[in-house]
This record gives structure tokens, sequence and C-alpha cells, in this order.
């Protein structure tokens, strides 16, 4: 009982004191993402949000930091709902959750997907939801669905 008045009595001095240990951030700085796209552009990965933010980097480490530093508000991957892969990002499923939560939809975009706009993406996804996501596809899932990209249409296939 004594150690936690001295912790709570440590914590309220450092408040008073201006070093409060915790720090919040705003919310009108956040970027919520919800839709992210993985491919390999030149060689280097690319990611690019339906927030119209993107970054490149050699590996998903660099690509994600990239992401971050250029985004203009702090970059919240916590809300994105879909992951779109580029059939040649496949093998990076298994590092991918250490960045966006396990409940993340995931499907493979085939086609022309250049011509899409990100936000249009997005928005048949959340009414055609994948039903494949980051946390079944660790456990052992292989079949991923398929967004087949078209003359301008995008149909889900599984």
């Amino acid at each position: 009982m004594k150690r936690w008045f001295f912790l709570f009595a440590a914590l309220l001095l450092g408040a008073v004191a201006g070093g409060v240990p915790f720090s919040g951030t705003d919310a009108a700085e956040l970027q919520p993402v919800e839709l992210l796209y993985l491919n390999r552009t030149g060689g280097m990965l690319e990611i690019s949000t339906d927030t119209g933010d993107s970054g490149r980097g050699a590996d998903l480490a660099s690509a994600f930091r990239d992401l971050k530093a250029g985004a203009a508000g702090k970059i919240f991957l916590e809300t994105a709902d879909t992951l779109l892969l580029d059939p040649s990002c496949v093998e990076l499923l298994n590092e991918l959750p250490q960045y966006l939560r396990p409940a993340c939809g995931v499907c493979l975009g085939v086609g022309d997907i250049s011509k899409t706009d990100l936000w249009e993406i997005n928005e048949y996804l959340s009414a055609h939801e994948p039903g494949v996501t980051l946390l079944e596809l660790r456990a052992g899932q292989t079949v991923i669905p398929i967004l087949r990209f078209k003359l301008g249409e995008m149909r889900l296939v599984e």
C-alpha cells in the first residue's frame, strides 16, 4: 500500500512540475488511414494510402518511415481496414502484422490499378469486404481474395 502511495505521489509531483510521463496526440494532427496499397516500383517498395500519402523504401521499415515522414499529419495505421497487395509483395505478409492490426483485411490487386483512385477502391472494398485478415493468414489461411481491375471496373473474386 505504501508503494502505491509513493508512486502516486511521484506522479503527482511530476505533473505539478510539468514532467508528465505521458504525452498525447492532438486528434486534429491524425491522418486516419482506411486503405493501404503495397506494390513494387523500380525495385523499391511503395506504400500508398487512401488519404493520398505515400512512402518508398528498399524494405517495409524504410517505406513506412518514409510514409510517416512525408505525411502532412501523423499517419494513424490503427484505422486501416484493408491492405491491397500487389502479387509481387506477397512474401512480405509475415512482416506486415508489426505495422498493421491483425483484423486488417487483405486482398491481392491484379490488373491496371494505376488508373483507379485509392479512395474509389476503398469505397468498393467497404461494400465488398475481402473476408480474410492478417491474423487468419498468419494462422495458416492460404487463399487470398483477388481484386481484379479490368477496363476501369473492379471485381472481388476468391
